[in-house]
C-alpha cells in the first residue's frame, strides 16, 4: 500500500507593517488591506499547525506528501523564505514532497521571473520525465513504484486587476498532459494543480476566481486511472467520477481557522481509499467514517 498526504493553502503571512512600501505599490496593497482587516486573524497559527501536521504525517506513516499551492499570503520574499523552510521537514518522507504554486505565490508579475517561488521551490519541482516539461518545469512527473504517477500542473498566474484571482493552464502543459496520461495508462495518475475545476456545489467557479479552461482539463482527465487533486477553495470536498470528469478532491486549507482540512489517499492495487482529516485544536486526525473508496480501473 502507498499512502499519500495531500494538503493545501498554507498561507504563511508577513505582518502587514513589515512589508516594504515598494512591495505594496502594486496589487499587494489591496491584499495587504484585506490581510489586515480580515485574513490575518484566520492564519495566526500557521507555524504551530505545520508542526502538528508533521506529527500527524509521521504517525500515519505517509509515503509521499503533496501540497497544491498557496504557501504565502502576499507572495513576498520573506514569506517564500519562511514557507520553503517550513516545508523542509516533509522531504524525509520516502517518496518526498511534490508542490505546485498557487495564485498567492505568483501574486504579481515579478514573481514569474524565477525570483520568488521558482527560486525557493525549484528543488521540489523535479521530474522523472523531463521531455514533458515545456512550461518551465511543468508539467512534472514523479513515478512512485510501478503503479503510481504524480503529475504537477501550474494553473497560477499573476492578475493585474486587484479583485481578480483567476487561473489558467497553458495549452502547452495540457498537450503534454495528454501524452503523459497516454504513456501512464497502466498507472494511477494523481494530477495536482492549484485551481478548482468545480466548486463544492459541482459548478464552475466564478470567472474572477476560477480556472479559465477548467472544462478542457476535466475532459482530458476523464479517464478511469486519473484522480485530480487541488486547493484554492478553503473548504475540503470531493466529487465522484462521471463519464465527463475524474474523481476530484479539494483539500481546502490546512491552516484556515475553523476550516482546517486535508486528505490521506491509500492506494493498494486497484483500490483507492480517500480519508479526510480535520484539526482538533491541537492535532490533526483522520475521519474514517467519511472515507470514500473506488477502483481506479473501473471508476
Amino acid at each position: 500500500m502507498t499512502r499519500l498526504l495531500h494538503f493545501s493553502d498554507v498561507h504563511f503571512q508577513d505582518p502587514v507593517w513589515s512589508v516594504p512600501m515598494r512591495d505594496l505599490m502594486s496589487k499587494r496593497l489591496v491584499g495587504a488591506v484585506n490581510l489586515w482587516l480580515h485574513r490575518e486573524k484566520l492564519f495566526r497559527s500557521v507555524p504551530e499547525k505545520l508542526d502538528a501536521l508533521d506529527r500527524f504525517r509521521k504517525e500515519q506513516a505517509v509515503d509521499a506528501v503533496l501540497c497544491s499551492g498557496d504557501f504565502t499570503a502576499l507572495g513576498t520574499e520573506s514569506e517564500h523564505k519562511v514557507a520553503r523552510a517550513a516545508m523542509q521537514r516533509f522531504l524525509d518522507a520516502p517518496g518526498g514532497l511534490a508542490v505546485v504554486p498557487g495564485n498567492h505565490d505568483l501574486y504579481v508579475r515579478g514573481n514569474l521571473e524565477h525570483t520568488r517561488f521558482g527560486r525557493h521551490f525549484a528543488d521540489l519541482l523535479s521530474t522523472d520525465c523531463p521531455e514533458h516539461a515545456v512550461d518551465g518545469p511543468y508539467p512534472f512527473v514523479r513515478l512512485l513504484g510501478d503503479r503510481l504517477a504524480i503529475v504537477g500542473l501550474n494553473s497560477a498566474r499573476p492578475n493585474l486587476m486587484p479583485f481578480v484571482s483567476s487561473g489558467i493552464i497553458h495549452r502547452s502543459q495540457l498537450e503534454q498532459l495528454v501524452k503523459i496520461l497516454d504513456e501512464c495508462h497502466d498507472r494511477l495518475c494523481v494530477v495536482m494543480t492549484h485551481y478548482a475545476p468545480l466548486t463544492q456545489g459541482g459548478r464552475p467557479d466564478a470567472p474572477h476566481h476560477g480556472l479559465d479552461n477548467a472544462g478542457e482539463l476535466l475532459s482530458i482527465c476523464a479517464r478511469p486511472n486519473v484522480m485530480l487533486i487541488h486547493g484554492h477553495i478553503h473548504q475540503r470536498y470531493f466529487h465522484k467520477a462521471t463519464h465527463a470528469r475524474p474523481w476530484l478532491f479539494c483539500a481546502g486549507s490546512v491552516t484556515h481557522q475553523g476550516r482546517e482540512g486535508l486528505w490521506v489517499y491509500d492506494i493498494e492495487g486497484q483500490q483507492v481509499r480517500a480519508t479526510p482529516g480535520v484539526f482538533g485544536g491541537a492535532d490533526y486526525r483522520l475521519q474514517p467514517e467519511l472515507a470514500v473508496e473506488f477502483d481506479w480501473r473501473q471508476s
